[in-house]
């Protein structure tokens, strides 16, 4: 599940990278802005965050 959780991460790095470049040079992707795409990054980070004390809170003994 960590992996899963890193993985997660980095998929929401590389979204926020095409959500900033869409922003900056004002582009837009499938007919989306890039304001759609930062949604969607904040979606993923507190996804994997929830993965992470999911996995810590049923790992206690």
């Amino acid at each position: 599940m960590r992996r899963l959780a890193l993985v997660l991460m980095i998929l929401a790095a590389l979204a926020f990278l095409v959500a900033l470049v869409l922003s900056l040079f004002n582009l837009t992707l499938m007919g989306k802005p890039g304001t759609t795409v930062w949604r969607g990054v904040i979606a993923l980070v507190a996804f994997a965050i929830s993965l992470l004390q999911l996995q810590a809170t049923t790992s206690k003994p």
